[in-house]
């Protein structure tokens, strides 16, 4: 909704000598230039005192007409309303008396073939559902992507663009795919996959001696992806340092966050829904830190796991007979930690129990975690990174561990990725990386609700 606009409540002292409205088609510019009236958008109706307003009714109801341009949306009230009906394209010429919007004529430029009942009203929706003009959203995403650019171009990255058709997704316990056939000129047919996640080809692309690295990329994850905070599609930022460890790819994620927010903002102090988190500065806890906060020793999860869900159970007091140590992990995350994280200012929880990160090295000073992080913005993960692992032996016997566990939960069969196995047999460099969700970020920096609400056209 656009607050900054007087909402009409009523326009009276219409021009009796014009028609009112009429139906136009090339006579359209010699009106304009006939009246020589200014030509303006919605969104500056208030800075003049008469001119032309291009636009398209976007919905009728009892008492209003609502018209909306490239830069808003505003709602009129009109007469002869009932000749108007929603997808009409409209010229309004119009005048302010006494600080009241007075149309002299609404002249249709080009009548939609829907009928009312018919007509969508998704674009009105986004326009009525955000403080922030739709216009806005889209300016400042643009400015949003090309600034993630900038940021890697700058520091000497070189962007990789990899397949959206891959042989092998990637290879995670509960992530299922999208999948899709091609069939060649013979009609052979052949198996792709849309990829959940960039990793495999960028890692491969490490094998040929790059060292720094990033992707804008679209990924596609199945069954059930679809909440404020997820989509089956969404972009994904990924980006890998050849000899860095884990903890420069955290100094990245922080320099990113607050360069984005400063282009969009002009501020360090981001402001979401009513907290106002600093990007100049952010904490790094460990995932056992924040589990000895009720008392929970986390090396029990693989050294003594009934004593791990046992002490899981005393906090959350939940029905542990049909349960893993895997999923009470998981539920106190959800319930008692990742609410907490990232409200003055960006969290980073790192080193995870080893078994539950199959692409990452184990940490020296304590062999029962992994070099896994996940970085936390009012309580929404962004992003997840690691130092990768790079043995290939290792890799393949911890790929075999994750098929044989999809098996058993019942997930779909997918490909062993052979490809990006024999990569890491030809050598891939000691690495980290981090996958970051780019439009949770956006998100959270237009300080927006959905993640549907920073694109224009959403995908459902």
């Amino acid at each position: 909704m656009m607050r900054n606009l007087k909402v009409i409540q009523r326009i009276s002292s219409l021009n009796k000598s014009e028609k009112g409205l009429i139906q136009l088609s090339n006579k359209k510019n010699n009106y304009i230039s006939k009246n020589k009236i200014r030509l303006i958008t919605i969104s500056s109706i208030s800075k003049f005192k008469k001119g032309l307003i291009h636009c398209r009714c976007e919905y009728v109801d009892d008492n209003n007409i609502y018209i909306s341009d490239f830069t808003g949306i505003i709602k009129i009230v009109y007469e002869k309303k009932n000749q108007i009906i929603s997808g009409d394209f409209l010229i309004i010429d119009f005048f302010y008396s006494k600080k009241i919007l007075i149309a002299k004529s609404i002249i249709i430029s080009n009548r939609t073939m829907l009928t009312q009942s018919g007509f969508n009203k998704t674009f009105i929706n986004k326009f009525l559902k955000n403080d922030t003009k739709l216009i806005d959203i889209l300016k400042n995403r643009t400015s949003f992507y090309s600034g993630i650019h900038d940021f890697f171009n700058n520091d000497s990255f070189i962007e990789i663009n990899t397949p959206t058709l891959v042989e092998s997704p990637g290879i995670e316990k509960y992530l299922e795919v999208f999948s899709t056939n091609y069939y060649d000129i013979n009609g052979n047919e052949k198996n792709f996959f849309m990829p959940t996640s960039p990793e495999f080809s960028l890692k491969e692309a490490l094998m040929y001696g790059l060292k720094d690295i990033y992707e804008l990329a679209k990924c596609f994850r199945n069954a059930g992806e679809y909440s404020n905070t997820h989509r089956p599609e969404f972009i994904m930022l990924e980006w890998y340092r050849a000899f860095a460890d884990y903890h420069v790819i955290i100094e990245d994620c922080s320099r990113l966050f607050l360069f984005l927010l400063q282009l969009i903002k002009n501020t360090h102090l981001c402001q979401y829904k009513h907290f106002l988190i600093n990007f100049k500065k952010y904490e790094i806890f460990t995932v056992k830190e924040l589990f000895e906060r009720d008392s929970i020793d986390l090396d029990n999860y693989s050294t003594n796991p009934d004593i791990f869900i046992n002490e899981i159970n005393r906090v959350l007091n939940c029905d542990i007979s049909n349960v893993t140590k895997e999923d009470l992990f998981f539920k106190y995350m959800l319930d008692k930690i990742e609410p907490t994280l990232g409200f003055s200012c960006p969290v980073f929880i790192v080193d995870y129990p080893y078994e539950m990160t199959p692409l990452s090295e184990q940490c020296e000073h304590n062999p029962l975690y992994g070099k896994r992080f996940e970085v936390y913005i009012a309580g929404i993960e962004i992003g997840n990174g690691y130092g990768e692992l790079i043995d290939p032996t290792i890799q393949e016997n911890r790929f075999h561990e994750v098929i044989k566990e999809r098996e058993i939960i019942g997930g779909s069969n997918l490909p062993y990725p052979e490809r990006f196995i024999n990569a890491m047999k030809q050598g891939i460099p000691p690495c980290s990386g981090v996958a970051v969700g780019t439009e949770r970020l956006f998100m959270i920096i237009m300080g927006l609700d959905d993640i549907g609400d920073t694109k224009l056209i959403d995908i459902v």
